[in-house]
C-alpha cells in the first residue's frame, strides 16, 4: 500500500494557485494529477500536512509547524479561540494548540527564526491563552473541497490527521468512509467527536 504524505501535492501551496471561482478549472487541474497518483498505486494522501497549503489549513500543533507555514507561503497562519466547552476533554485537544511564545519547542526553534529576522506573536506573551487554545482560522478550500472529491472519486483513503478543526469538520461533510487519521489517537478522547454522524456521501458525478 502506497501512501503520500507531504506539505503541498504537486507544488499547490499559495491559495492563488487556483482561481476558487471556477470548480470546473480546479478539478481539470487536479484530475491529471490525482490518476496520476493512482496509476502509481498510491491510495493514501494527506491533502494537508504540517503547513497551510492551497487545499486549506493546517492542524495547529505547535510554533513548529506555524513557523513551517511562514517559510512555506509567506504568510502566519491566521487564530481564533476555541470556543468555551463544558466537556472538559476539550481542553486537552492537541490539533487546537495553545499559541505562546513560550511553547515548548519555541525554544528549539527560537534562534533560526530570530536568524531569518522572524519575530512571531510579540503580543502573545502578555495575551492569556484561551482555556481550549487556539484553532487555525482556515478550513478547506474551495480546491481543498475538490481534492477531496477527487480523491474519493478514485477510491483513495484521505488522511485527515493534520488538518486544521474548521478542514476536518468540511471534509467530514463533503466526504464520507474511508477517511482516517491513524497518527491522530488524542482526537478521539473528545466525546463531541464520537457523537458526530457522518452525512450522507456526497460523491463527485464528474466524468473523465
Amino acid at each position: 500500500m502506497l501512501g503520500l504524505e507531504t506539505d503541498s501535492i504537486n507544488g499547490w501551496i499559495y491559495r492563488s494557485d487556483f482561481d476558487a471561482t471556477d470548480r470546473v478549472a480546479i478539478h481539470t487541474q487536479l484530475h491529471g494529477y490525482f490518476k496520476y497518483l493512482r496509476d502509481l498505486g498510491v491510495v493514501q494522501v494527506n491533502v494537508i500536512h504540517l503547513s497551510d497549503n492551497a487545499f486549506g489549513g493546517m492542524a495547529l500543533y505547535d510554533l513548529h509547524f506555524m513557523l513551517n507555514t511562514w517559510t512555506r507561503t509567506g504568510q502566519f497562519p491566521g487564530t481564533e479561540s476555541v470556543p468555551p466547552t463544558a466537556d472538559p476533554t476539550m481542553t486537552d485537544d492537541d490539533i487546537n494548540c495553545r499559541v505562546t511564545v513560550k511553547s515548548a519547542l519555541w525554544t528549539k526553534i527560537e534562534a533560526l527564526a530570530t536568524s531569518i529576522g522572524w519575530q512571531p506573536l510579540a503580543a502573545a506573551v502578555a495575551t492569556a491563552i484561551p482555556p481550549a487554545g487556539d484553532r487555525n482560522l482556515r478550513g478547506l478550500t474551495t480546491a481543498g473541497e475538490e481534492a477531496v472529491l477527487e480523491a474519493m472519486r478514485l477510491g483513495m483513503v484521505i488522511d485527515l490527521d493534520h488538518m486544521s478543526e474548521k478542514s476536518a469538520v468540511k471534509a467530514h461533510e463533503i466526504g464520507c468512509p474511508p477517511t482516517t487519521a491513524p497518527g491522530g489517537w488524542h482526537r478521539g478522547r473528545s466525546r463531541r467527536r464520537r457523537r458526530r454522524r457522518h452525512r450522507p456521501c456526497r460523491r463527485s458525478r464528474r466524468r473523465r
